[in-house]
């Protein structure tokens, strides 16, 4: 069983949140003990102080609790802060990195820990169906983006900041704060029609979907000032034309005679009294 856990300062998960969230073997039988904490970093493109997983790290080898780090941005993180990918790793059990997203090799991730855990996951990544044959040609693609790739991806994160900084000078509130490559939206306060911004976007020539918004060091300073543009555009549209997604709506109507209320949910299309 997974604990999904919402970090109390609304960004990154703290020792405090792990422990009010912690099962002790002795615990209550009805629930999974803990026994592996898995962080990501960066999340939602938000980093994860190195001095909060220090704190962590200490308190899961005190506890007997494995730490895993989902890492596969956390090139970002080290881009961004210089704290070195081996001071990051050193405080985990495993560490997984994504060669693909930020780096940009054609595809590809690494699992990183020690001998006898690496020996492990392959048997469960053989057991399962997994392995690559002649494998080489993908190590060499992975190698270049880590030498050749690794120092561009601090230009990623001067046009998310750019595009951050646009959004909130024109009042579109954003979700989290923006550290490296993603720009979030709020979308509770900034209701923007889909079709409407697809159309934008269509008319600027920029492809977006959603709220969430990733840049990579090989976008152009044409595609940010046309994504700005698109923004902007769809934004003031939703001032003037309010727009509230059907997914969360609830309509509810009153029951004739009776004082009970039905509650209609369109998204189940369900009758809960």
């Amino acid at each position: 069983m997974v604990t999904p856990v919402i970090p109390s300062n609304g960004t990154y998960l703290t020792l405090e949140d792990i422990i009010d969230n912690y099962i002790p073997d002795d615990g209550d039988i009805h629930m999974a003990p803990t026994k592996v904490v898995s962080l990501e970093n960066t999340i939602h493109g938000i980093i994860m102080p190195i001095d909060e997983i220090e704190r962590i790290s200490y308190w899961c080898r005190e506890n007997d609790v494995k730490l895993h780090l989902d890492g596969a941005r956390l090139w970002n993180a080290s881009a961004e802060t210089g704290v070195s990918i081996a001071d990051y790793c050193k405080y985990f059990d495993s560490v997984s990195l994504c060669l693909s997203k930020t780096l940009g090799a054609p595809i590809g991730s690494i699992l990183v820990g020690e001998k006898r855990l690496i020996e492990k996951a392959n048997h469960f990544k053989k057991q399962n169906g997994g392995g690559i044959r002649q494998a080489g040609m993908l190590a060499r693609m992975a190698s270049i983006a880590v030498d050749e790739n690794f120092s561009k991806l601090h230009q990623a994160h001067l046009y998310a900041l750019d595009v951050a900084k646009f959004c909130e000078a024109n009042g579109m509130t954003l979700e989290c704060p923006c550290d490296t490559n993603f720009v979030f939206l709020d979308p509770k306060k900034v209701k923007i029609n889909p079709s409407v911004l697809a159309a934008c976007a269509k008319k600027n020539d920029v492809k977006v979907m959603g709220n969430r918004f990733a840049f990579h060091f090989q976008n152009s300073l044409v595609a940010i000032e046309n994504l700005k543009k698109t923004l902007l555009e769809a934004y003031q549209d939703s001032l003037a034309n309010p727009y509230v997604s059907r997914g969360a709506v609830r309509l509810y109507r009153s029951v004739s005679q009776s004082s009970e209320n039905t509650v209609v949910c369109p998204e189940d299309h369900k009758e809960k009294k």
